[in-house]
């Protein structure tokens, strides 16, 4: 008998270490004290003093307010809330999901590039005919004397419109706008008052190619990013999710961006006071990190219960869709999405499937329908009561067969939300055996669905009961390493630029823009395809000078000039064949050119009485012609 007993003892105790490397060790019967101890030691303000306006997700946990001891604070705001919530516009409420979608001016840059090209087609039109215009103005101006430049007129003084830098003057103009009734202008505003804001402080910076999401990411200012986020969440709710702009979407925002704005005096306060101090008037004391304890909705609690369990959390380092797929034998930490407060896009979905089927935990918490669809998860209601029953694993592996103790843990939820889960294990479940959570494996890898993520949040956990019956479901992930996705981890990363322009919905204007410039490729090369010969270079004939002179000439009403020039340059030649002694040039001509002496003298004299710059009389271009005649036949005898 003695040798049966050691034998089953060495069983046992062989049993217990086995099933410690594939499980956590986590008791629920401690977790009550746990909770209390948390939120002796903590600074959880979310019964006594929550963060107002409750957001949706905490107004849905306003069930659980009268049935924790010391909760009056947050019954009290739950009243108040109920006693506004007719006047709340309808709609969607606060925090509802969005479907991602990246910023607007993506989509106002390739409405630019089309105008641009339309501009461009215009001034190829344009720019022949205005230049026909300008040559015929100048050939007019050339046929009239050039009009006496008047004085310069005095340029009016230009009026300087200095940009909106001031995130307070932004404010107000937000709300200007709202109260006018311009609600999607509004959120416009309210966003750009709130990075400014936030870039005055070095939390972001302000650039053109950033994202709203990448604000988001990328901001320093850790109380600061979640009223950040729901800023952008509603103005990618009108601008790529195809709502139209409330009145409640703007309040909301507008609350969100007077935290972010009216907080920079107090940012700069303490930054003075921590100057002044220095190192040595901290007084030593240890100071707790910021986190959301006082949001009846946040997840503190979770951590810090989980981690007086002994498991190690840790928020997730990267995003969902850069999960590194899991070796095989490798334990790799279990990764808890919330899918309420993590919105996943078709890629992370994807990535995920694939990442359990390697060999990945994943636990999804929240509305089934956000799942990924090969998971096989849809949504349910419980018919009867809201008490839930869970049981813990006490030895097994993912793949494996587990092993779960008898269903002891106890708990009441505020919602009926259920999932329906083909092929799981059941490990917690409503009265009416409607699943709550259950765990099916995938691959090699194996996920843990819950229906509500009722149990991750701070009310949630410190409704006595709830604490044990959420350590009895965690504890059938067999890991004792949780890394929680982030708000932001959702969203995967585009691979290249055209992926990210094709996200934002500019796939159609990418097609449109390379249609056209291969229109314009082929309109301008075509005319290049085939070299020709470069021209030799053309010379005007001596002639062709003399007729354009004498164009010009007559273009501008020149003909003294022209007459008085020819007379001098006749004088000049004629009297240096006149023989000496002789000074008549018109008996000269006479006699050379054999014709009369009247009409000699005639052309002559007057052709010497001509000047240049004097009134044209008429019977220049008369004169000239008769005079070339007579000289011409006088200087030919010499031939």
């Amino acid at each position: 008998m003695i040798r049966r007993a050691l034998a089953a003892l060495l069983v046992a105790i062989a049993a217990i270490a086995w099933s410690g490397a594939a499980r956590a060790v986590v008791d629920p019967a401690r977790a009550q004290d746990d909770v209390d101890a948390a939120m002796h030691d903590g600074d959880y303000a979310f019964c006594r003093k929550p963060r107002e306006p409750l957001s949706h997700r905490a107004l849905a946990l306003c069930p659980h307010a009268r049935a924790i001891a010391g909760c009056e604070g947050f019954a009290a705001a739950c009243d108040r809330a109920e006693k506004k919530a007719p006047a709340r516009a309808s709609g969607k409420p606060p925090g509802a999901p969005s479907h991602f979608a990246l910023p607007a001016f993506l989509g106002t840059l390739a409405q630019a590039m089309v105008w641009l090209l339309v501009a461009a087609l215009v001034l190829a039109v344009l720019v022949p005919v205005v230049r026909a215009l300008v040559r015929m103005r100048r050939d007019r101006q050339l046929a009239e004397p050039a009009p006496a430049p008047s004085a310069a007129p005095e340029a009016a003084p230009a009026v300087d419109i200095p940009a909106t830098t001031d995130e307070e003057l932004l404010l107000r103009r937000a709300d200007e706008l709202s109260h006018r009734g311009d609600y999607a202008a509004a959120l416009q505003t309210y966003l750009a008052a709130s990075l400014r804001a936030l870039d005055k402080r070095g939390a972001v910076r302000i650039a053109r190619d950033r994202t709203n999401g990448e604000y988001v990411r990328a901001c320093a200012d850790a109380a600061a990013r979640p009223a950040l986020r729901g800023i952008v969440r509603e103005v990618d709710r009108v601008q790529f999710g195809g709502e139209p702009a409330t009145a409640d979407s703007a309040s909301r925002a507008g609350r969100h961006a007077a935290a972010i704005v009216r907080a920079l005096p107090v940012t700069l306060l303490a930054m003075a006071v921590v100057l002044l101090l220095g190192c040595g008037g901290g007084g030593g004391a240890h100071t707790r990190p910021a986190h959301d304890g006082d949001d009846p909705a946040g997840d503190a609690l979770f951590y810090d219960v989980l981690q007086r369990e002994g498991l190690h959390v840790q928020p997730l380092s990267t995003s969902l869709a850069s999960l590194r797929p899991p070796a095989v034998g490798e334990r790799a930490p279990a990764v808890v999405v919330d899918v309420e407060r993590t919105e996943l896009d078709d890629d992370t979905r994807d990535h995920l499937v694939d990442w359990v089927a390697a060999g990945g935990v994943l636990v999804l918490a929240g509305d089934p329908a956000r799942w990924p669809d090969a998971f096989g998860a849809s949504p349910a209601l419980t018919t009867g009561a809201r008490s839930l029953t869970a049981r813990r694993l006490l030895a097994g592996e993912v793949g494996g067969e587990p092993v779960f103790s008898e269903p002891t843990e106890q708990g009441e939820l505020a919602s009926g939300d259920a999932v329906a889960f083909h092929g799981a294990e059941n490990v917690a479940w409503f009265g009416d055996t409607t699943t709550y959570a259950a765990l099916v494996g995938r691959g090699r890898g194996v996920v843990l669905g819950i229906a509500t993520d009722e149990l991750l949040t701070n009310v949630g956990l410190a409704r006595p009961g709830n604490a044990g019956a959420m350590l009895a479901i965690v504890s059938s992930t067999g890991r004792d390493e949780l890394r929680v996705a982030q708000p932001d981890d959702g969203v995967s990363p585009p691979s290249t630029p055209i992926a990210a322009l094709t996200r934002a919905g500019l796939g159609l204007g990418l097609a449109h823009a390379l249609v056209a410039v291969i229109v314009l490729f082929l309109a301008v090369g075509t005319r290049l395809t085939r070299p020709r010969p470069a021209p030799p270079p053309v010379r005007r004939a001596f002639t062709e000078h003399v007729e354009a002179v004498g164009a010009l000439y007559a273009r501008t009403g020149s003909a003294p000039h022209a007459l008085a020039a020819y007379a001098r340059f006749a004088d000049e030649r004629l009297r240096a064949r006149m023989p000496r002694g002789t000074s008549d040039v018109a008996a000269f001509l006479a006699t050379r050119a054999g014709a009369p002496l009247e009409s000699c003298q005639r052309i002559w004299t007057r052709a010497m009485a001509s000047k240049a710059g004097a009134p044209p009389l008429g019977d220049e271009l008369t004169v000239l012609k008769e005079l070339s005649a007579v000289v011409s036949a006088a200087m030919g005898r010499d031939r």
